[in-house]
């Protein structure tokens, strides 16, 4: 019985979600597990000038002109909010004739985005080339000079794919994009920033240069821990503690 009713849980959460999503389905994407590595841009970097909704500015450096900062609803805006999801609900409809009333509700309550409260994941860059010697020595200032260990936990690990927007691989997403759904994650970019072949400096003045290296360090090496005691228990080696 418990488990009919976790089932049933899940279910609601995820269809929840579905409702609910984002322009780019990240919601689904995320409820589905269904989200992708992605390529760093250099001509689209997304760190300025972006929809600040879903906390995608929570780590980057402020915008001087406010373009950051999420904007106070107004029962207006949360009006045309709400016309906007009876629309939905209509054009659905228009496709299928059979479609649950239901939904009409559940698209007319969902949450206004500017107080939303899912967060875009981090972007998990695609792994890329390795920079040489000569590369390396080129960044005076900048700490890392070691490849980042990320563990066994199937997170992508050393220097990240730069590639342009309309360059190969056509088929992923850059970073911080719209389709990507993910945004900038200090912990997760600047160590494998410092070790790219293709140094983005915007990115790391953007993301990384007001970020506590002792901090930043101490959370990588949580960060392997976990996933060595994880790959431990998945092995059968270690007993699981969360059992």
């Amino acid at each position: 019985m418990k488990t009919i009713v976790l089932v049933l849980v899940v279910v609601h959460i995820v269809r929840s979600a579905i409702v609910c999503d984002t322009e780019y389905k990240c919601k689904e994407k995320v409820a589905l597990n269904r989200m992708k590595c992605c390529k760093v841009c250099p001509n689209a970097i997304h760190t300025k000038n972006e929809n600040s909704l879903y906390q995608f500015y929570e780590y980057l450096e402020k915008d001087p002109n406010g373009m950051s900062s999420v904007g106070e609803v107004t029962d207006r805006a949360v009006q045309d909010f709400r016309k906007k999801q009876k629309l939905k609900y209509e054009a659905l409809k228009a496709q299928n004739p059979k479609l649950n009333p239901s939904l009409k509700k559940e698209l007319t309550m969902c949450p206004h985005p500017y107080v939303d409260d899912f967060k875009l994941p981090c972007c998990m860059p695609c792994v890329g080339e390795y920079p040489n010697e000569s590369e390396l020595k080129k960044r005076d200032g900048f700490e890392n000079k070691k490849q980042p260990v990320n563990g066994f936990n199937q997170r992508p690990q050393g220097p990240m794919l730069v590639a342009g927007e309309f360059e190969a691989p056509l088929d992923v997403p850059c970073c911080a994009s719209g389709s990507s759904c993910c945004r900038w994650c200090p912990d997760m970019i600047c160590p494998r920033l410092e070790m790219t072949k293709v140094f983005i400096e915007e990115l790391y003045w953007s993301l990384c240069s007001g970020a506590d290296e002792s901090h930043r360090r101490q959370v990588q090496a949580q960060l392997v821990e976990n996933s060595m005691m994880n790959k431990l228990v998945e092995d059968g080696m270690f007993w699981d503690p969360r059992t």
